[in-house]
């Protein structure tokens, strides 16, 4: 996935694939991919095919999907160094895996076994968790906004509710002392609009000595 691409649209992914592999105007996308064995129904054609997918969202990696990537290059890595010959550059766009004419491989690469489809299967779904994981990112991020947001909140809350109670709690020992909390209770209930109940468990919370 690239920023610049919506990997939803057909034609986006057709100019995306057309520019990564520098194919001409006048070949068409299939046709070019067909004759360079990238779409063939083989272990090197997917192994290709998990290339381009690997090089399409490696830029976009973010914390979520960075394990499947990471996961990806592995499986890639793997194949590629069981089927490159030793000494050889990495596949390159618009190459098949065979030596050049007339070159004599030093080491023989291995003939792909089911292990390796499979691993190549895995691969593919690594990419579409590792694409779903971006497609969701928006939402998940804001969700932790609001989770975040809801918390600070709370917590501001608590603490005017805090000291608030404090507040409450004073303002009644200071009548005991002074002599005049007859009624006080009730008044205090009445402007801070809780009930006669919440502000004596303020006044038993919070003693004269702790909010001195």
């Amino acid at each position: 996935m690239s920023k610049k691409l919506d990997p939803e649209d057909p034609a986006a992914i057709d100019r995306w694939t057309r520019d990564y592999f520098k194919i001409k105007d006048e070949e068409t996308t299939d046709g070019y991919l067909l004759r360079t064995g990238v779409l063939a129904d083989t272990p090197d054609g997917q192994a290709k095919r998990l290339r381009m997918a690997y090089d399409w969202i490696k830029p976009q990696a973010t914390a979520p999907s960075q394990p499947a990537i990471d996961q990806m290059k592995a499986i890639l890595d793997k194949y590629e160094d069981s089927r490159l010959v030793k000494g050889e550059p990495p596949w390159q766009l618009g190459q098949t895996l065979a030596l050049p004419q007339g070159r004599r491989p030093t080491v023989i690469p291995s003939r792909p076994t089911e292990l390796d489809a499979v691993r190549l299967e895995q691969g593919q779904i690594l990419f579409e968790q590792a694409k779903a994981l971006h497609r969701l990112q928006p939402a998940v991020m804001a969700q932790e906004r609001h989770r975040q947001s809801q918390s600070e909140r709370a917590s501001q809350l608590r603490a005017k509710n805090e000291v608030q109670a404090k507040l409450i709690a004073k303002i009644y020992w200071d009548s005991k002392e002074a002599g005049t909390s007859y009624g006080e209770v009730k008044r205090l209930a009445a402007q801070y609009e809780i009930s006669p109940g919440t502000v004596r468990s303020y006044a038993a919370k919070y003693k004269p000595d702790s909010i001195a």
